[in-house]
């Protein structure tokens, strides 16, 4: 009589097999967190960044025409114009900065302004946020020794 052998898997190789798939399936799962985390901080630091030109941009529109450039202290700087007309920068302590015009109208830009400073010289505003470099906005009036107050 002939014995029979059976083919197929052990128990064991079972389990081995099962084991291996579970531990792929784990660092499959956290590779694939890990690339939605990734996506979403990189999103976040664009919108952030965009944010901060948009401020910088209309900061930079407002202090090229500027007759007189004044920092009361360094979380607000005052732009004057020759019609008299003043626009007003804040820094407030929820990391937003805050335009201010002439008719009283405000537009603020949340979460941009952390660590960000006013100071100012003869022809310019200079914006620093403490770690990289100060930016430098320059009024084109007073920078050709145009009108002063």
């Amino acid at each position: 009589m002939r014995a029979h052998r059976h083919r197929g898997f052990t128990i064991t190789e079972v389990l081995m097999t099962l084991s291996l798939l579970v531990i792929f399936f784990a660092a499959a799962g956290e590779v694939f967190r890990s690339t939605v985390l990734l996506g979403k901080s990189s999103q976040d630091l664009c919108d952030t960044a965009s944010q901060a030109d948009s401020a910088l941009r209309q900061l930079r529109i407002d202090a090229w025409n500027a007759r007189a450039i004044s920092v009361p202290d360094p979380r607000s700087a005052r732009i004057s114009f020759a019609d008299g007309t003043a626009i007003t920068w804040q820094l407030d302590s929820q990391k937003s900065a805050i335009r201010i015009d002439a008719a009283g109208h405000s537009q603020r830009w949340e979460n941009i302004a952390a660590g960000w400073s006013f100071t100012a010289d003869a022809d310019s505003l200079i914006v620093s946020d403490g770690k990289s470099v100060p930016q430098r906005i320059i009024s084109q009036i007073l920078l050709t020794g145009g009108p002063k107050p």
